[in-house]
């Protein structure tokens, strides 16, 4: 009985182990030539139909770790082919797709998306495609379901990938959790959904604009009151405390008006007078400068019934000097616009110019400057003016009795009868140095003997 016993369960053990191999599935146009077991060292035997040939292992054996020896087979007649196929968008071919029959092509899809159709394809011998291609759509996130005591920001929750889902709590309630959960390309949410609980205190609150506490108001808890006092020209309107209430939330916060025009701070270097900090309706703030400052700007602000100044507050600026212009032919320098006492302004003439006069002036405290600006006034080498017996026959202002000194100009002098010249008779006044070079020529009498002039005579009076 027990050598009966022992090999009943080895053969049951054999039985089980043996099916390891998962049923090989056929290719298109192929076939077993005969029974193909799953059992550990049974063998498949493959074949094609006419015309179709064999590409891969035609014989596999299921090993005892359940995978089949060889590689998957398919059945190729590369004679027929289907049209070229590309992966349906946000996917891809995951295999060796060739065109022929036979031939199959295997899809997926990228990370986010879903593949609706099948996930491979095989073109027929009649050269079309067993199906149509399929595709990929955009994957989502299971529905959610609001906190209790709470809600969806925006009302909804959009489950595509990649959109983000806010979560709020009604009044009284407080957000335990994530505030927003993302859809992932796994099409999971990156969070659980928050809760909401009942608030024991009341939330921290601010003071009104205007006022403040008149002691810290954080950690309220139900019946607590927090009172509040207002600034300077500001008056409380409504309840002068806030209450916590027993759904955590406070009462209706009071606001500060205004009752008064806002104080009023001194100009930098000047001083206010009368009523000023805070502005009583009706009445002025008067603005007055220190010495060596004077006033922009309105003297005196008034107080309306509307609470503000009847005009903005003025300054002090330093006194100054007004401003200056360039001379003519020249430029400024300096502090010359605008100018503050101690300040100079200084005048530069341009080139062939000379200054006539303070070329650098300073201003006063008093707001005058200390003199008047130089002049630029043209640079030149004199007029020459033609001597006795003598004539200047270049053509210029003055010719023939004089020749100006202007920078550049030549004078060509001639001399009379009874004058000889003395010197080259031409000169030119000279840009650098303001000088005629070479010097001005001259004309000289000649002086002649009794019977020499008495000769001239008889041939002047012919």
């Amino acid at each position: 009985e027990m050598l009966l016993l022992f090999a009943f369960f080895a053969l049951q053990t054999n039985h089980i182990s043996a099916q390891t191999c998962r049923p090989i599935e056929l290719p298109p146009y192929a076939s077993f030539i005969r029974v193909c077991g799953t059992n550990t060292g049974d063998n498949c035997y493959i074949d094609c139909e006419p015309g179709f040939n064999i590409v891969g292992s035609c014989f596999r054996v299921c090993r005892s770790n359940g995978d089949w020896s060889g590689t998957p087979t398919e059945c190729i007649n590369p004679s027929i082919r289907c049209s070229n196929l590309s992966p349906p968008d946000n996917g891809e071919i995951t295999n060796s797709c060739q065109f022929l029959a036979g031939a199959t092509c295997v899809f997926k899809c990228k990370d986010g998306f879903t593949l609706q159709g099948p996930n491979s394809i095989f073109c027929q011998k009649d050269g079309q495609w067993s199906t149509q291609l399929p595709v990929c759509r955009a994957a989502g996130c299971p529905p959610l379901t609001a906190p209790t005591n709470g809600g969806f920001s925006g009302g909804t929750c959009n489950t595509n990938v990649g959109t983000t889902c806010e979560f709020f709590c009604n009044q009284g309630y407080t957000l335990n959790g994530n505030q927003n959960v993302q859809c992932l390309p796994t099409n999971t949410w990156s969070g659980n959904v928050p809760t909401c609980t009942r608030n024991e205190f009341c939330p921290p609150i601010s003071p009104p604009a205007n006022g403040q506490f008149t002691e810290p108001c954080t950690q309220a808890t139900n019946g607590r009151r927090c009172y509040i006092v207002c600034n300077r020209e500001f008056s409380i309107s409504g309840q002068p405390y806030i209450l916590c209430g027993p759904n955590g939330q406070w009462s209706a916060l009071p606001t500060c008006v205004r009752v008064a025009c806002q104080s009023l701070n001194p100009p930098l270097n000047g001083k206010i007078s009368n009523q000023c900090a805070p502005g009583r309706i009706g009445e002025s703030c008067i603005y007055i400068c220190d010495d060596g400052f004077r006033l922009t700007g309105p003297s005196t602000l008034t107080c309306l019934a509307s609470f503000v100044w009847d005009n903005t507050p003025p300054s002090c600026v330093p006194l100054g000097c007004p401003a200056i212009n360039a001379p003519a032919n020249g430029y400024l320098s300096g502090n010359c616009n605008p100018s503050a006492p101690g300040q100079t302004c200084n005048v530069v003439c341009n080139e062939g110019f000379t200054a006539v006069g303070e070329t650098t002036i300073q201003c006063l405290s008093n707001g005058q400057w200390s003199n008047s600006m130089a002049e630029c006034v043209r640079r030149s080498c004199g007029i020459l003016y033609a001597p006795r017996g003598g004539l200047f026959i270049n053509s210029c202002n003055g010719c023939p009795q004089s020749c100006p000194g202007e920078v550049g100009q030549t004078c060509r002098l001639v001399c009379g009868e009874g004058y000889r010249l003395i010197g080259s008779g031409v000169t030119v006044c000279q840009a650098g140095t303001h000088q005629w070079q070479p010097s001005p020529s001259n004309c000289e009498e000649i002086v002649r003997s009794r019977s020499e002039t008495q000769a001239a005579k008889r041939r002047t009076n012919g």
